[in-house]
């Protein structure tokens, strides 16, 4: 089923899931939102380094990180 239209008739067999990462930063609430294949630390990494040059190339400093604490976010990767 799709997961956002709930549409059964059209699916595909192996299909699978994928993550969307978002990031906001509170003071201008300006998004940076990115699909990923999993929501393995790799790709939590890859995520945060695309929105911190993302955010730089408009002038924003990213100087704190809030996240849900999920696996990816815990990781000796992502906080490294």
């Amino acid at each position: 089923s799709h997961r956002v239209t709930g549409n059964r008739r059209d699916s595909v067999d192996g299909a699978g899931w994928e993550t969307l990462f978002v990031a906001i930063d509170d003071h201008a609430r300006l998004a940076f939102i990115a699909m990923h294949p999993d929501e393995k630390q790799a790709q939590a990494v890859l995520f945060l380094r695309n929105a911190v040059d993302y955010y730089a190339r408009l002038g924003i400093t990213v100087r704190r990180l809030l996240t849900d604490n999920g696996p990816a976010f815990r990781s000796r990767e992502f906080k490294a």
